[in-house]
């Protein structure tokens, strides 16, 4: 019965949290240009224009573009298309892997979902660790709503875990550093 109510109360959350993203990237403004002489930022700018305007099909395949350039936020917005079957087929694996390259990268918003997908098993194995884990960076490195949701989550998770693994949580995320290898941001 409690594994029932997690994956609810997970699906549910994730699916605020990918509304979340989208709307924090929708914020970013609108611009209507030919992509080819744009910036990355602009080229992102312009996707989400395409995006917010229902063009799901032409919008994938212009952040997929600056995606395979590096471009984190870009690959976030792949995880939110695959998870809500923008455009595209909806695929709960595809979006935990475009969500979780964006989390690996220090994306506090991306590091929320990917948490609550690990505690709702929706596109990865269920791993309360794993869940703890990147919830707790979210926390520690989200602001706002990001990091508030994070800390309801931690709330539910961490009694469950013992505690050496909380201790091997901490750990990890003293350690923990951004995984900045081939990647282009937003401000570049």
């Amino acid at each position: 019965m409690e594994r029932r109510a997690v994956r609810r109360y997970g699906s549910v959350a994730v699916i605020g949290l990918s509304i979340l993203l989208l709307l924090l990237f929708q914020t970013l403004g609108r611009t209507q240009v030919n992509s080819r002489t744009l910036a990355p930022q602009e080229q992102h700018l312009e996707a989400m224009a395409v995006y917010n305007d229902g063009e799901y099909i032409r919008a994938h395949d212009m952040f997929l573009t600056l995606a395979q350039q590096g471009n984190v936020d870009a690959k976030a917005m792949l995880g939110v298309i695959y998870f809500h079957g923008h455009g595209v087929d909806a695929d709960r694996v595809k979006s935990a892997i475009w969500f979780y390259q964006a989390a690996r990268a220090g994306r506090a918003p991306a590091q929320l979902l990917v948490g609550k997908l690990f505690l709702s098993g929706e596109g990865v194995a269920a791993d309360r660790d794993e869940a703890a884990f990147w919830l707790t960076l979210a926390r520690d490195r989200g602001e706002g709503e990001v990091a508030e949701n994070a800390q309801a989550a931690l709330q539910t998770v961490l009694p469950t875990l013992s505690a050496d693994v909380r201790e091997s949580i901490q750990r990890r995320v003293k350690f923990w550093r951004p995984d900045v290898s081939d990647q282009e941001t937003l401000g570049s």
